[in-house]
């Protein structure tokens, strides 16, 4: 059995056991599986798995768990930011290339709105638009300086710096991170599997469980909707 096939083994198990316990159960499903995903895994291998097979399905029931730890740190990271709203503060995002589009993206969600644009908007500003900062500053002075300078600027105490680097080890994001915390920002740190420099560092951490720029930059997209999403329900006057 191949790399594909032993986590389709897996994954199919995983299914089984939705249809098993049904759609009304799923926090049940999702404790189920976790609870039995590695035994399963082992059970594999009895099965004539390759060892190179065999880890892989093994390593995919790890990445698993981390997913499912994921859940509760996005919930997290909006309770963060609940918070900080509710007494007076501001969301600045950054991040470099793809992250600095998702820090936008994102950044414009919760000031627009992600499903209610009835609602009052919620200070929220990316660090990567100012083109003509970025520009004077990256050329005069450098790169590595070019968020922080704007948090010292911007920032106060008990805003939130959501932070996104697919590495961990983007100097301005590490950067970034470390001057919020010297001036009481708290921080969302948005990475991968290894988180890098930033692994240990940030009031809250996701970690997507993958190596793969693209992959890490899709979860990232996701658990920031939903945080987005879990921000936005938060401030409807009905809830």
């Amino acid at each position: 059995m191949g790399i594909r096939g032993s986590a389709t083994c897996v994954l199919n198990f995983d299914n089984a056991v939705g249809h098993m316990i049904g759609p009304k159960n799923k926090g049940l499903n999702s404790m189920f599986t976790m609870m039995n995903l590695e035994r399963i895994v082992v059970g594999l291998q009895g099965l004539g798995l390759s060892e190179i097979a065999y880890q892989n399905a093994l390593n995919y029931s790890k990445e698993r768990k981390q997913g499912k730890s994921n859940n509760s740190k996005t919930k997290n990271a909006a309770d963060l930011i609940i918070s900080s709203i509710r007494m007076g503060g501001k969301v600045m995002w950054c991040g470099n290339g793809g992250s600095a589009a998702q820090a936008q993206h994102l950044s414009t969600e919760i000031i627009g709105g992600l499903r209610r644009h009835d609602l009052p908007p919620h200070p929220s500003i990316s660090l990567t638009t100012d083109s003509s900062l970025i520009t004077a500053w990256t050329n005069d002075v450098d790169f590595d300086s070019l968020f922080s300078r704007q948090i010292e600027g911007l920032g106060s105490a008990g805003d939130v710096l959501v932070a996104l680097s697919t590495s961990g080890n983007s100097s301005n994001i590490i950067k970034a991170v470390k001057i919020s915390e010297s001036i009481g920002v708290q921080t969302i740190i948005m990475t991968g599997k290894s988180g890098g420099s930033l692994a240990s560092m940030g009031n809250v951490r996701i970690m997507i469980p993958s190596e793969d720029t693209q992959r890490i930059q899709e979860g990232h997209i996701t658990a920031g909707h939903i945080f987005c999403e879990l921000v936005e329900r938060a401030f409807i006057p009905e809830n």
